[in-house]
C-alpha cells in the first residue's frame, strides 16, 4: 500500500508540475495574443509587408518569378500565398500567419532549452523569447522572420539531440529542418555554418560517423537548393528594388544586441541602454566564472548567439553591406537560452535582483516600443495615404520617392490625384537616379498640376537632392513627418487660388 501511495503521489506531483509548465507557457502566449490583437496587428502596413502581399497576390508561378527576381527564397511566400487565399489579403490576415508561427516558437524554445537546462531555466528562456519586444514585433509582421526563427529553433533542437546522442529520427528531422530553413531565408545558411563550426571544434563529443552524416546533410541542402538558384540565375536580379544598405559601425554592432533584448527604441533611450553593456558583460563573466563547468550545449548556444552577428558585420565590411538586425533573428533563440542560463546561475538573491531587473526592463521597453509614435521601425503609410486621399484633388499630383515605396502607399491610397514616382517607374526593374535628369522629370510631373504632394521615405542616397530641388523651385505649403524617415511635403506648382488648408 505504501509503495502504491508513493507512486500515486509522485504521479500527482508530476501532473501538477506538467500543468504548471503548460499554464506558464499558455500565459506567455496569451500575453502575446493580447498585445497583437489590440496593438500590433492593426498597425499600418510596412514596406516589406506590402511587398509580401504584392508578391503573393500573383498566380503561383507568377509568385515564384517575382520572388526569384527579388532577394528571397520561396517557402514563406508559398505558405503565405495559400494562407491569404484561405483568409484574405488584409494586413491582419497576413500578419496572423506570422503570429501563429511565433506562438509555436515559444513552446519550442522551452523544449530546446529543456534539453540542456532545468524546467525553471527553460521557462525563463521561453519567457524571454515570448516577451521579447524584438520577437513580438516580427511575430506580427507579414514577412518570413517568424518562420525563420521557428526553423532555427527546430534545427538547433535536433542538432543538440544529435550532440547528446539521443535516440530517434534526429538526422532525418535535422535534414528536413535544414532544407526548409534554406528555402526560408539565405541567412539560415549561417545557422548551419555555426553548427558545422561547432562540430569541427568538438567532434569528439559526437557519435562515430557523424562527420559523414553532416556532409550528407550539407550535400542534401545544396542539391535541394540548386534548382532554385539556377532559376534565379536564369532570371537575373532586380537589385534596384530594395533599400540601400550601408556599412555598419561598431555602434550598430552593439545596437543590434540591444534591439535583440529591448526592441526598437528612439536614439535617446537606446543610448542609455547601450551604455550599460560594459556592466552587462562584467556580470556575464562573473556568472561564467562562478561555474567551473561550462556545459557543452551552453557553449554552442553562446556561439550561435554571437557568431551570426560577427559574420554579418565582417561580411558588410569585406564583401557587401548585409548587416540588418531582422536578418539576424537566427541568433535570438540561442541568446535567450544563454541569458536564461546566466541569470539563473547567480545565488538566489542576486538572481532575483538581476532577473527581476531584466524582466522589468524588457516589459517597459516592450510597452514603449509597441505604443510609442517615436518607435523607429514604424512606417505610417496608412496615415500619409489617408491624409492625401482626403485633401488632394484631380488637379494635383502625388509623387512617391523612392519608387518601391509605392507598394505600401497604393495599399491605402483612395484619392483622385494621380500617383507617380520619382525617379519615374511603371514596371520592371527599378530605375536609378540621375541628377542631370531631375529637372526634366520634375517638370514633367508638375506640368498642368496645381499642388504636388511629395512623399519621401527609405533614402536611397538621393532624397535630399530631390527635396532641395523642390524647395528651391516651388513654394512649400506644408510639411509633416508621419514616422521616422517618412515625410510629406506639399508644394504649390500651379496657380490655384483656394488655400490648401
Amino acid at each position: 500500500m505504501d509503495i502504491k501511495l508513493v507512486k500515486a503521489s509522485t504521479k500527482i506531483v508530476r501532473n501538477l508540475h506538467r500543468r504548471t509548465i503548460i499554464i506558464t507557457l499558455a500565459v506567455i502566449m496569451g500575453i502575446n495574443a493580447v498585445i497583437s490583437a489590440f496593438v500590433l496587428l492593426a498597425q499600418s502596413l510596412r514596406l516589406d509587408e506590402s511587398q509580401s502581399l504584392w508578391q503573393t497576390s500573383h498566380s503561383f508561378t507568377g509568385m515564384l518569378r517575382v520572388v526569384a527576381e527579388d532577394v528571397h527564397v520561396p517557402l514563406y511566400h508559398t505558405v503565405l500565398h495559400f494562407w491569404i487565399q484561405a483568409f484574405g489579403d488584409t494586413a491582419v490576415a497576413a500578419r496572423s500567419l506570422s503570429l501563429a508561427l511565433f506562438m509555436i516558437t515559444i513552446p519550442m524554445v522551452y523544449k530546446l532549452a529543456r534539453l540542456m537546462l532545468s524546467d525553471r531555466q527553460a521557462l525563463v528562456a521561453a519567457a524571454l523569447a515570448g516577451l521579447s519586444p524584438f520577437m513580438i514585433w516580427y511575430g506580427n509582421e507579414a514577412r518570413m522572420y517568424s518562420l525563420l526563427a521557428l526553423l532555427t529553433v527546430l534545427s538547433q533542437y535536433f542538432f543538440i539531440r544529435i550532440l547528446q546522442r539521443r535516440s530517434g529520427y534526429n538526422w532525418t528531422w535535422y535534414t528536413l529542418a535544414a532544407v526548409a530553413g534554406a528555402y526560408t531565408h539565405y541567412f539560415f545558411m549561417v545557422v548551419l555554418l555555426t553548427q558545422g563550426l561547432y562540430f569541427i571544434m568538438q567532434h569528439r563529443q559526437f557519435a562515430p560517423g557523424s562527420f559523414k552524416r553532416f556532409i550528407a546533410v550539407a550535400l542534401t541542402v545544396l542539391a535541394s537548393l540548386a534548382p532554385w538558384l539556377i532559376y534565379v540565375r536564369s532570371l537575373g536580379s532586380a537589385s534596384g528594388d530594395r533599400p540601400l544598405l550601408v556599412q555598419p559601425s561598431s555602434v550598430d554592432f552593439f545596437n543590434t544586441f540591444s534591439q535583440f533584448v529591448f526592441g526598437f527604441q528612439p536614439d535617446s533611450i537606446n543610448s542609455v541602454i547601450v551604455s550599460f553593456w560594459p556592466l552587462t558583460v562584467l556580470l556575464a563573466f562573473l556568472a561564467i566564472g562562478k561555474n567551473k563547468r561550462f556545459p557543452r550545449e551552453i557553449q554552442f548556444m553562446a556561439l550561435a548567439a554571437i557568431l551570426p552577428v560577427v559574420l554579418a558585420f565582417a561580411a558588410s565590411y569585406f564583401i557587401t553591406p548585409i548587416f540588418v538586425s531582422r536578418y539576424l533573428i537566427i541568433a535570438l533563440p540561442a541568446l535567450y537560452i544563454f541569458l536564461a542560463w546566466l541569470v539563473t546561475n547567480y545565488v538566489r538573491k542576486v538572481m532575483f535582483v538581476v532577473g527581476g531587473a531584466l524582466v522589468l526592463a524588457i516589459a517597459i521597453t516592450s510597452v514603449h516600443q509597441n505604443v510609442s509614435a517615436a518607435t523607429p521601425v514604424k512606417e505610417e503609410y496608412r496615415a500619409v495615404a489617408t491624409t492625401i486621399s482626403a485633401k488632394a484633388t484631380p488637379s494635383d499630383t502625388v509623387i512617391v520617392s523612392t519608387p518601391f515605396t509605392k507598394y505600401p502607399f497604393d495599399y491605402y491610397y483612395t484619392g483622385d490625384a494621380q500617383v507617380t514616382t520619382l525617379p519615374g517607374w511603371v514596371k520592371g526593374p527599378m530605375p536609378g537616379f540621375d541628377p542631370a535628369k531631375l529637372p526634366a522629370e520634375v517638370d514633367r510631373l508638375a506640368t498642368d498640376h496645381e499642388y504636388a504632394y511629395l512623399v519621401q521615405s527609405y533614402d536611397q542616397g538621393y532624397e535630399k537632392q530631390i527635396k532641395a530641388y523642390f524647395d528651391r523651385h516651388f513654394q512649400k505649403v506644408s510639411e509633416q513627418t508621419f514616422s521616422k524617415g517618412l515625410t510629406l511635403s506639399v508644394y504649390r506648382v500651379g496657380y490655384r487660388t483656394t488655400p490648401l488648408y
